[in-house]
């Protein structure tokens, strides 16, 4: 009785989209890659990455390879983008703020869309910035006091459909002799869907002096609209008040940044029948998902039928 096996994951297969993105892994520029692979995730949506994760200053970690279309930790819209993650650093013995550029992405949705050859054009950065006055009275420990107010909340994370909202009872202000650790994050940019977890961390570990003060910021360029989004935001701080909701609106509002992105990339992109659904709930998931049940429900039934 393999037969129903087999023909349930042919039909999940043609369920699928059947992508083809460039699959390998590199440490060194160019990045010589010719192995490729079909979507490895049968029933589901993907699209293609490329993933360069900076290890240190002349070293990285590319990736080439396939990712489940509602797999992020947070909603992509559109599937041609480039994201990265970069840090606001504070430099405890120079007394200076710098950029670190962490991780960039470059998502896309057409047949072998992530070839190695463009690993080159990937922008080093986008260069997000904010003012040093900003940042010493906004981030930076006020040497004249001992303590700091900082909201503490029970939950890991805590979510409301409105904008910049704290519930007082489930993160209450504490006072902290520690550094805050403080961050937003948006599921859904365009939306009013919110996260927000605040807590005071102990500073007396190895290591922990590189997280007093700074500002981890992950956003998205969306290729086709030409729009950043800014979609978490992680904060390391010793000023007083410093997780008061308001901070990410003003980071915001604040936030300087550089996008020099290469021509060829708003000219690669293709209009495919691949193209992933926009939407969790789409129809082509609930259809796919539909049929494979029918299929399956049917071959129980004649299973039942036939060893009566």
């Amino acid at each position: 009785m393999l037969y129903p096996i087999v023909f349930t994951l042919f039909i999940n297969t043609l369920l699928s989209n059947g992508l083809t993105c460039y699959n390998c892994r590199c440490t060194t520029q160019p990045c010589n890659c010719t192995d490729t692979s079909s979507n490895p995730f049968p029933g589901t949506e993907t699209y293609c990455v490329i993933i360069r994760d900076k290890l240190d200053e002349d070293t990285y970690d590319i990736s080439l390879e396939h990712i489940e279309r509602n797999s992020t930790k947070v909603f992509v819209k559109t599937p041609h983008y480039i994201s990265v993650q970069e840090s606001i650093m504070y430099d405890e013995s120079e007394k200076y703020w710098y950029t670190r550029h962490d991780e960039i992405t470059y998502g896309c949705n057409w047949d072998l869309c992530n070839k190695p050859e463009i690993i080159s054009l990937l922008p080093n950065s986008f260069d997000l910035r904010l003012r040093k006055s900003w940042l010493d009275e906004n981030i930076l420990e006020n040497p004249t006091i001992t303590s700091r107010d900082c909201h503490e909340c029970s939950d890991f994370e805590v979510c409301a459909d409105t904008q910049f909202f704290i519930d007082e009872s489930r993160c209450p202000v504490k006072s902290c002799s520690g550094t805050c650790f403080v961050k937003d994050r948006f599921d859904k940019p365009d939306s009013t869907e919110f996260c927000y977890n605040s807590k005071c961390t102990d500073d007396s570990g190895p290591g922990n002096e590189i997280n007093k003060h700074k500002i981890i910021l992950e956003a998205i360029w969306y290729l086709d609209e030409k729009k950043l989004d800014l979609w978490e935001i992680d904060v390391f701080c010793r000023a007083d008040d410093c997780s008061r909701i308001e901070i990410f609106d003003e980071i915001r509002k604040n936030l300087i940044s550089t996008i020099n992105v290469d021509d060829k990339f708003y000219d690669l992109y293709q209009q495919t029948t691949n193209k992933p659904p926009t939407t969790d709930n789409s129809p082509t998931v609930f259809i796919r998902s539909t049929i494979v049940s029918l299929v399956i429900i049917g071959w129980f039934i004649q299973y039942i039928v036939i060893n009566k």
